[in-house]
């Protein structure tokens, strides 16, 4: 592997672990809202703030992805192009839900964020060696769901990356629906 996708990869696995550090707090608030007022703050921050921060996971997602498979020369596996499947609209629902300051998005971007989630997850499973429960695909061009092209501070792969951006998306706008009363 080259030094700069050595470079991109240990930075969008930096970017992964503060998804996830940014994921475990929002669980935590969100069962703590009502007995802990910095937990009601963090919500009430979170709300205000969610579509822009999902935008900008959203394009992270899509930016990075296209960097593997266009720049890096990794081709996608077919669980890959699902994922993709999934979060790609997300840009678009994001980027016209701030445009018109649209609060309902939140009830798009959960079902996408939760199927492509599942579907990362499985990916997941697959690259950590687990059997497969079911094919990965059919594609002869696409390259093995087991495979690991990228694999950062001794856990972070592809498709984990790709599950923290979901279950971020899904905490997010389950953030911005639950309400503090």
């Amino acid at each position: 592997m080259s030094p700069t996708i050595t470079t991109i990869s240990q930075i969008l696995a930096i970017f992964t672990i503060a998804g996830q550090v940014g994921t475990l707090i929002l669980i935590l608030a969100l069962f703590r809202q009502k007995k802990s007022s910095w937990a009601e703050k963090l919500l009430e921050t979170v709300r205000a703030w969610w579509r822009p921060i999902s935008f900008i996971i959203v394009l992270g997602a899509f930016f990075g992805s296209l960097f593997y498979s266009e720049i890096a020369g990794f081709s996608p596996c077919s669980l890959c192009w699902y994922q993709r499947i999934f979060i790609y609209p997300q840009i678009i629902l994001l980027g016209g839900a701030l445009l018109w300051r649209d609060r309902a998005i939140a009830r798009y971007v959960l079902p996408l964020s939760i199927i492509g989630g599942l579907i990362a997850l499985y990916n997941s499973y697959l690259q950590y060696g687990g059997s497969a429960l079911i094919p990965c695909g059919t594609n002869p061009q696409a390259i093995d769901c087991t495979q690991r092209l990228v694999f950062e501070f001794g856990y972070i792969t592809l498709p984990l990356m790709s599950l923290t951006a979901f279950i971020l998306l899904i905490m997010l706008a389950t953030s911005a629906l639950v309400s503090s009363h």
